[in-house]
């Protein structure tokens, strides 16, 4: 959706990417996140079905997709960083393997002889889930870096929402907070700036209704 003075006119932002990219397409699309240099250079990118794979596509100008391959993988869920200053592919990535309870971030890997761009594992912080409600699984879906790179979020649908300061100096330890009451379902979360936080939840599996949630973060993020 683009706006000019009074004029709101609508673009289609994946059809000329996806016509570079048919192969990727066909595979299927896992999931998509959002990369942003600043407010008006932002890439839409997306996780391939065999959850190895990203495309990103420039929202607001013509550049050519780029490729990742994220290894480490298949992940779970997944969040891309703010964009460098030289390529529309992010810096780097937080993601997180089905069942496993910790948090991964995929970084550039100096050896990589691959033709296309490459991510590899270069952190890793533990303790992702703690005072999960599921049993078994770990049942993390929606993870975010805020703007500026101060925090990762990670949310699961039962309103369990986990912190990570990313700030320099800050401890890698997970903090966390509840939200909603019993039997509410987070469905996704996006930061429009600051420490503002949007979530969209459901009443119940069989609600068809969704609701729109506004929160802010601790400060200290």
């Amino acid at each position: 959706l683009e706006a000019a003075g009074t004029s709101v006119s609508w673009r289609q932002v994946f059809r000329d990417c996806f016509q570079e990219a048919p192969r990727f397409l066909a595979g299927g699309i896992h999931s998509l996140s959002l990369s942003c240099k600043n407010a008006s250079n932002c890439s839409a990118v997306l996780l391939n079905a065999q959850r190895q794979r990203v495309l990103s596509c420039p929202i607001a100008d013509t550049s050519q997709p780029t490729w990742t391959r994220l290894h480490g993988g298949p992940w779970q869920a997944f969040t891309a960083s703010e964009g460098s200053s030289n390529t529309n592919a992010p810096d780097h990535f937080w993601a997180k393997r089905p069942k496993v309870d910790s948090l991964v971030k995929l970084g550039v890997s100096g050896t990589a002889q691959d033709t296309e761009n490459s991510l590899v594992p270069l952190l890793e912080v533990d303790a992702l889930g703690s005072g999960s409600e599921s049993t078994g699984e770990i049942s993390t879906e929606h993870l975010l870096v805020m703007h500026g790179g101060t925090a990762v979020l990670a949310l699961q649908p039962s309103g369990i929402l986990q912190f990570l300061s990313l700030r320099a100096g800050a401890s890698l330890t997970w903090q966390q907070l509840r939200l909603g009451a019993k039997g509410t379902r987070f469905a996704g979360l996006c930061s429009p700036g600051d420490n503002e936080l949007l979530l969209v939840s459901q009443q119940g599996e069989n609600d068809d209704g969704f609701s729109l949630w506004r929160t802010q973060l601790p400060s200290a993020l």
